[in-house]
């Protein structure tokens, strides 16, 4: 899976996507709909670890997170 991913025998990680860590994110899908917390990273192409006041840092597919905008 990963040789799909490398290039000159490095592994190429996924783009930004537009996020930066400490960025503030909205759920947009999934039973934590509405909630919002801050973006601490990018885990593999389809998934985004978020920070909760409540939970803690939960991982979920990047589909279900929106940038809020301010």
């Amino acid at each position: 899976m990963l040789d799909r991913h490398e290039g000159d025998g490095l592994v190429v990680l996924p783009e930004k996507r537009g996020l930066q860590p400490g960025d503030r994110v909205r759920i947009v899908g999934g039973p934590l709909t509405g909630l919002t917390g801050l973006h601490d990273g990018l885990r593999g192409q389809d998934r985004v670890l978020v920070l909760l006041e409540m939970l803690g840092r939960v991982e979920l597919r990047l589909a279900q997170v929106a940038a809020e905008i301010s």
